[in-house]
């Protein structure tokens, strides 16, 4: 008799797992989920039409709502929440709109650290950027330097890219299209737009591979201390050290007799202080792998490190 009483005790308090068509499942105790079979299949009813929408057009009858089967302490509810599936297509629009606009160039569109080749040369590059990426350390920027071809940009673009995964705004952008930026500005100035101030990241490719005048390196005066001041992150590629930086952004384009070695001072001090300088070395990989190198890691015996201005001595 004892026995008999501790088996059906224990029926009462049993659960059982019943799983919604679209979201998370529900444990519901078992003396409960008996008595709501019927109500079971009219949500999963209403469900089947989440589970076959295709997105064009809402099919619910409170559109972008569904019923869901839930439990509390064991006793099961059907509330009325946002649709998961439209959610997750918000999100992802969300997403397509964020890496339109982050102007990423296609051939680095989509690329994570498992496509990058590691070698001695930027093997420590790549282990401050996986931190930038995981919140660590994250005060300062990044100013990743070095020869051409050694993946300065391809790193940079990847950091880029898991930002926009984690639904934060990134502008990538090299010197043509700072300049095209800077014209319209200058063509209308009444509509400023501050994306380059105010985006969570951004990414200056390739910096001193052009030359800009006078006010257009003004401009870029102006966004680097904007990003100073509010602690935004950025991150720098570029081929020379910050003097010899400064020293090629001081040439005015156009007027190679020209200078402007004040600007050129201020943007290169305020990178000094907003970012982590982080040199690369190595050879060009674009020739590696003309010459039938393949992708594994690479040690600095084989191909010894290209001169490189030192940060610290900049």
């Amino acid at each position: 008799m004892e026995e008999k009483r501790q088996t059906t005790e224990t029926t009462k308090t049993a659960y059982v797992t019943i799983n919604n068509l679209v979201g998370a499942p529900a444990h519901i105790m078992v003396k409960y989920a008996q008595n709501c079979e019927d109500n079971f299949q009219r949500v999963r009813k209403e469900q089947e039409l989440c589970q076959n929408c295709r997105g064009e057009k809402c099919l619910q009858p409170v559109p972008e709502m569904v019923h869901m089967i839930t439990g509390y302490r064991g006793y099961p509810y059907f509330p009325l929440i946002g649709c998961p599936l439209q959610k997750i297509r918000k999100r992802r629009n969300l997403y397509e709109a964020r890496k339109a606009k982050a102007g990423i160039p296609s051939i680095y569109q989509g690329k994570i650290f498992a496509d990058y080749r590691e070698t001695d040369g930027n093997h420590g590059a790549v282990q401050i950027a996986q931190n930038m990426v995981r919140g660590k350390n994250v005060e300062k920027g990044l100013y990743l330097y070095g020869a051409r071809g050694t993946g300065k940009s391809l790193l940079a673009a990847i950091v880029g890219n898991l930002f926009l995964q984690q639904g934060r705004d990134v502008i990538f952008a090299g010197p043509s299209q700072l300049r095209y930026q800077f014209r319209e500005i200058f063509k209308n100035p009444d509509q400023l737009h501050l994306e380059l101030e105010t985006c969570d990241l951004l990414i200056l490719d390739n910096l001193g591979d052009e030359r800009f005048n006078s006010w257009g390196l003004e401009q870029l005066s102006r966004i680097v201390n904007s990003r100073y001041q509010d602690k935004k992150l950025t991150i720098v590629t570029s081929n020379y050290g910050l003097k010899a930086l400064e020293a090629k952004m001081a040439q005015i384009v156009g007027t190679p007799d020209s200078h402007d070695q004040d600007t050129a001072a201020r943007i290169c001090s305020r990178l000094s202080y907003m970012m982590l300088p982080v040199p690369f070395y190595g050879m060009d990989r674009c020739k590696l792998e003309a010459g039938g190198q393949g992708y594994g890691r690479t040690t600095t015996k084989n191909f010894p490190p290209q001169p490189i201005e030192l940060f610290a001595n900049a």
